[in-house]
């Protein structure tokens, strides 16, 4: 009876919102214990390095430029600090932004983000296989809240929407080779655009990555 409980109020439940992507087809499994939930703060899961552990982690993933200065996003080699989500398998990087909608944000330089899917939506979403995605093109323009692509997994079809506003300026064609680095490296390889934000203090809306394994603990609250 759809007056009995609402789709979102569903879709929350299960750490899904809906209003920044649309769901075609669901199977749930979050990854999370059904449990009631708990107000235990995330626990830290320090990054592999073989740097001192007084070192500060590296806050910018390596970048670089074409011959004719085109802007190049490379991705880091190992992973930036990760916070365990409390009754969960997911894991949050905590250098950088995100919605509620499980879409990260990681601001580069001069106005450049790079964009992905947290590690919780893969947990939603289940494995991508190639062919089973549609991305954006490089120079199309993103309106907040706009379409950012469909990802269709094992559990879950969904077109997910941008948080932020600007111009694509690169796409991660890597995805199209090997979709599946999306779920085993969503914070390293797994990116899926550099955006060039054309409002920048559209940033001021989104949460620390602290903020975001607290919510995903108690998606209710």
């Amino acid at each position: 009876n759809p007056g009995s409980i609402s789709r979102r109020t569903f879709l929350k439940s299960t750490g899904v919102l809906t209003g920044s992507l649309a769901l075609t087809s669901i199977v749930v499994s979050t990854g999370c214990d059904s449990e009631k939930p708990t107000t235990k703060q995330p626990t830290s899961t320090p990054p592999p390095s073989t740097s001192p552990t007084t070192s500060k982690p590296t806050t910018k993933p390596p970048t670089t430029t074409t011959n004719n200065g085109e802007f190049v996003y490379v991705p880091p080699t190992t992973n930036p600090p990760l916070e365990d989500t409390v009754g969960c398998t997911s894991k949050v990087a905590t250098d950088r932004l995100y919605s509620y909608e499980h879409v990260w944000v990681k601001p580069l330089q001069d106005d450049l983000a790079v964009i992905g899917l947290t590690d919780k939506m893969h947990l939603l979403l289940g494995a991508v296989e190639r062919g089973e995605m549609t991305l954006r093109k490089k120079g199309d323009v993103l309106a907040y809240d706009g379409w950012l692509g469909n990802f269709e997994g094992q559990k879950l079809n969904v077109d997910m929407y941008s948080p932020v506003s600007g111009t694509i300026v690169q796409v991660n064609e890597d995805l199209y080779i090997n979709s599946l680095i999306m779920q085993v490296e969503p914070y390293l390889r797994g990116w899926i655009y550099v955006i060039e934000l054309s409002k920048p203090e559209e940033l001021d809306n989104l949460i620390s990555g602290i903020d975001y394994a607290i919510y995903n603990t108690n998606p209710n609250v």
